[in-house]
């Protein structure tokens, strides 16, 4: 297996990208023995991209989406998201939800992301879906409810 030369973090929220930067065992954890490893992480509004990586598009090995979808509040925004995640990377894209619709309670709404990825993505194959509750015990995870849905392109080898 290759080694990873770059990891890139998005975020819509100021403060968790200022946490991650900021907390130095994600970084260390990142960097794995391999000091020379680019690890950035940036702030995007979920509709625009930071102009140096809208000519990336595509280049990247694998797109992740960690409760990411549940705060996604607008559905422009949530269409907007979801073709950028899949648009990132050629190879897998890696998403951890429920999958279940439902209206706005607070700052958090369910999606059924599947349906976008089946009518919007179609090149894009769901591999595998593991729940988190096979691999994270119920008091280190609030979402147990939730899947980590790694999806193929079809073009992959």
């Amino acid at each position: 297996m290759p080694a990873i030369k770059r990891y890139l973090g998005l975020d819509l929220s100021k403060l968790i990208i200022w946490r991650i930067k900021t907390t130095t065992h994600i970084i260390e954890t990142l960097q794995d023995g391999h000091p020379g490893r680019e690890i950035d992480f940036q702030r995007y509004n979920g509709y625009s991209l930071p102009r140096p990586l809208r000519r990336q598009m595509g280049t990247f090995h694998m797109a992740i989406s960690f409760q990411v979808i549940m705060h996604i509040l607008e559905q422009s925004l949530f269409l907007s998201y979801m073709a950028k995640l899949f648009t990132a990377s050629h190879s897998y894209v890696l998403v951890q939800s429920d999958d279940i619709p439902h209206e706005r309670v607070n700052h958090m709404r369910g999606w059924r992301f599947t349906g976008w990825i089946k009518a919007n993505a179609t090149d894009w194959l769901l591999h595998s879906k593991t729940l988190v509750s096979k691999f994270c015990p119920e008091e280190h995870c609030s979402r147990q409810g939730d899947a980590l849905w790694l999806y193929v392109h079809k073009n992959h080898r």
